[in-house]
């Protein structure tokens, strides 16, 4: 497993707590394809809760901008503080 720092492209609202998320990684986006789950850390540096990073299906991948997204809808603390993050 390599552990990966990435970019956030957008986090937008789909709908009642459903959110999409593009995430600028291209070691990812050229060996992941779609339906295959990515761990991610869900909490703030520095902080352990919660402890376990969160697995997430890829939705969609962009190739030609090494972009793929995520779909998730806001359940705990993991989710509620990646629905708070911001593009960067």
């Amino acid at each position: 497993m390599r552990l990966l720092k990435s970019e956030i492209l957008s986090n937008e609202k789909y709908g009642p707590g459903i959110y999409k998320m593009e995430i600028f990684a291209p070691y990812i986006v050229k060996n992941i394809k779609a339906g295959q789950f990515i761990n991610i850390k869900c909490c703030p540096e520095g902080s352990k809760d919660p402890l376990l990073r969160r697995p997430f299906s890829v939705f969609d991948i962009e190739k030609k901008f090494n972009v793929f997204s995520i779909l998730y809808l806001v359940k705990g603390n993991g989710t509620r503080y990646m629905s708070s993050l911001k593009n960067g």
